[in-house]
């Protein structure tokens, strides 16, 4: 019994504080060299919270590099929400994972012990 109450425990999720982003998935038709992809990131945290944003390839590994963010920093209270746009090189077709990750916590801003990090596919075809 004893067994299965830990095998249960590691494997299902508890309701832990986190942040969340949306929209979960997208696929954009393209015309332009550029493109603004809008994006809403809410802080479930009982905390104020620092977020940055991510963009890697479709292989999840590599870094993309021909975007931004704005903002840069994005930073909310507890229980708040914000849209972010990121500028993304859309010379040519792109399969991405988007990715808000927590950087720093509280007023004071320190640094995060413990870094959560959700993504999103973002498709961009011409």
């Amino acid at each position: 019994m004893r067994l299965l109450i830990a095998l249960l425990l590691a494997v299902v999720p508890l309701g832990a504080a986190a942040h969340t982003m949306s929209p979960a998935s997208q696929k954009i038709f393209v015309a332009n060299d550029t493109t603004y992809v809008k994006y809403t990131v809410t802080n479930k945290f009982p905390w104020p919270a620092t977020f940055v944003m991510e963009i890697l390839e479709k292989d999840q590994k590599t870094l993309f590099t021909e975007w931004e963010s704005l903002p840069q920093n994005i930073k909310l209270l507890d229980g708040r929400d914000t849209d972010v746009y990121l500028k993304i090189d859309t010379t040519e077709e792109r399969k991405l994972v988007v990715c808000s990750k927590l950087h720093k916590v509280g007023y004071n801003e320190t640094n995060a012990r413990t870094i959560t990090r959700v993504c999103t596919r973002l498709w961009l075809y011409r």
